[in-house]
């Protein structure tokens, strides 16, 4: 079997994207209090963040997976489908589900039509997938905890959004 390894060109784009969000969350959050405090263009400045923050979320998606240096051993059990599905299709979909919750969460401050359908989506999906990484995180695999803090707060902003405009 021969190992994957990263383009350096993919290594450096998930260094920056890496960047990039923490950048557009500081961004998200002035311009968040730019509007509270009714100073400046705050409407535009959020507006730009989410939508880039929710196309780092999607790139995110196709990041490849950061292996384990050790190479296991020929008696060691061979990976199943619980571990394909806790470590490689919950953190896409995971990914994929906070970008949705984010341009929902964009939709409704704007005032467009959907947010509730995709708030609902999101939600509801990263619901099931904050329990799947759970697990995968009481099992031992810390590389989930990042996709956990990310998922878990957007869940429970759309939940909270849904809630207040009474869809359940």
């Amino acid at each position: 079997m021969t190992e994957y390894k990263p383009s350096s060109f993919a290594e450096k784009l998930y260094k920056i994207i890496g960047l990039a969000e923490r950048v557009l969350l500081a961004a998200a959050i002035i311009a968040l209090l730019l509007n509270r405090f009714e100073k400046g263009n705050g409407a535009q400045l959020l507006t730009l963040s989410l939508g880039s923050l929710a196309v780092i979320y999607f790139l995110r998606a196709y990041q490849p997976p950061q292996y384990a240096e050790e190479k296991p051993q020929a008696g060691d059990q061979k990976l199943g489908m619980l571990d394909l599905l806790l470590q490689t299709i919950a953190p896409k979909v995971g990914w994929i589900g906070c970008s949705v919750a984010t341009i929902g969460v964009l939709f409704y401050l704007q005032g467009f039509k959907g947010y509730e359908q995709m708030l609902l989506l999101a939600g509801g999906t990263m619901a099931i997938v904050n329990v799947l990484l759970g697990i995968a995180f009481l099992k031992g695999n810390k590389q989930v905890s990042q996709l956990l803090t990310r998922t878990l707060p957007l869940c429970l902003m759309a939940l909270y959004l849904l809630n207040k405009v009474a869809i359940f």
